[in-house]
């Protein structure tokens, strides 16, 4: 798997075939509808470290470094939990009834090997709207020419009209 230093700008992570999570842009999403939750940046980083991590118990500290502190940032212990809390109830919205993200007592966190995950990469990222806005610019484009075309069509036209109307 990519590393959170190697991550890939174009992959995706598609969680039980429901949900994929998105890392360059914090996003979790329904697959099949497309629409999106946010996530904060060192809540998604806190994700990915434990998808990366899959089958292995992260401990707090850990997260905690990946997360914030080597960005900078230290946060309190409420802060971390709040993360987490928005990771889980923002997954259980796209995956009801399934414990992706699994505390383990004292230990730390986990994403069990049951998790089915799927690494999807290499294609640039493709939204409804990404696809909307070319099909507009597309056919707004073809308009303009067609339009161009149309008026110097016309032009000549009358060009052609007066220049006979004088030798007549």
């Amino acid at each position: 798997m990519l590393s959170l230093l190697e991550s890939d700008s174009n992959v995706i992570y598609r969680i039980n075939s429901l949900a994929d999570f998105i890392p360059s842009r914090n996003v979790l999403r329904y697959y099949s509808s497309g629409k999106e939750f946010s996530l904060f940046a060192p809540a998604a980083r806190c994700l990915l470290l434990l998808i990366e991590k899959q089958g292995n118990i992260v401990d707090k500290k850990i997260l905690m470094q990946k997360g914030w502190e080597e960005h900078g940032v230290c946060v309190s212990p409420n802060t971390y939990y709040q993360n987490i809390s928005n990771i889980r109830k923002t997954l259980n919205n796209i995956i009801p009834e399934q414990d992706i993200v699994t505390t383990v007592k004292r230990s730390g966190l986990i994403i069990k090997n049951s998790v089915d995950i799927e690494i999807i990469d290499g294609k640039p990222l493709q939204t409804v709207s990404d696809i909307n806005d070319k099909w507009q610019f597309h056919h707004s484009s073809a308009f303009k020419q067609s339009m161009a075309v149309f008026i110097s069509l016309l032009s000549l036209a009358l060009s052609l009209y007066f220049y006979f109307l004088q030798i007549l």
